[in-house]
Order: C-alpha cells, then structure tokens, then sequence
C-alpha cells in the first residue's frame, strides 16, 4: 500500500509539473503576441508623427515608452523560455520516476502471482507418457 501511495504522489507531482510546462508555454505566447502588437503600435505611431529615429528629439514619447515596454517583454520572454527549458527537464526526470516507479510497482505486485504459480500445475513441466 505504501508503495501505491508513492506512486500516486509521483503521478501527482508529474502533473504538476506537466501543468507548471503548460502555463509557462501560454505566457510565452501570449508575451509573443503582446510583443507583435506592441510593434504595430510602435509602427503606426512612428508613421503618424513621420518621425521614426528614437534619437530625433522630436520623437514620440508614446513610442519611447511602447519600445520600453516591448523591449521589457522581450527579455521576460528570453527568461521564460530558459525556464520552460528547465521545467520541461523536470517533467521529463518525474516522468522517469513515474515509470520507474511503476515498473516496481508492478513488479512487486506480480511477485506473489508468480510464486503462487510455481507449486500450480501449470508450473510443472509436462511429462510425456510412453
């Protein structure tokens, strides 16, 4: 019994971490997109005032502050992808502990099986009559 509660535990923690690599691969997209809006806005603001040098200084300060934000986006991205990269190895690892717990488990579950077997009938090796 023990050995089921591990094993339920370890499925619990595979979940999760399926789940942790699920979230950050959403926020990532959904990071990616606010960054492709974010330089349309950039764009369509560079093309109204006809300025598109972030040094003139008369260059929008929407821009500016567009571009900060879009830059801020991007490295939270690069961030996120180095930890989906990390988390993906720790599903990857708690999916190992899973079926290796599972290949004991079951294992040691069969073992009474078989030693029950081997004083049935069916263990014995037929003998041919002559």
């Amino acid at each position: 019994m023990a050995e089921e509660a591990l094993l339920r535990q370890k499925r619990f923690e595979a979940a999760e971490q399926a789940r942790k690599v699920a979230l950050i691969e959403a926020t990532i997209t959904s990071f990616e997109r606010m960054v492709a809006n974010l330089a349309d806005e950039i764009a369509a603001e560079e093309e109204r005032t006809r300025i598109k040098d972030p040094n003139h200084v008369a260059y929008s300060t929407l821009a500016k502050a567009t571009a900060l934000r879009r830059r801020n986006l991007l490295v939270s991205t690069a961030d996120l992808k180095s930890k989906l990269d990390a988390a993906r190895h720790e599903l990857d690892d708690a999916l190992i502990r899973v079926r290796a717990l599972e290949e004991a488990t079951s294992a040691t579950l069969l073992e009474p099986i078989i030693e029950r077997r081997t004083g049935d009938q069916y263990s014995a090796p037929l003998s041919v009559a002559s």
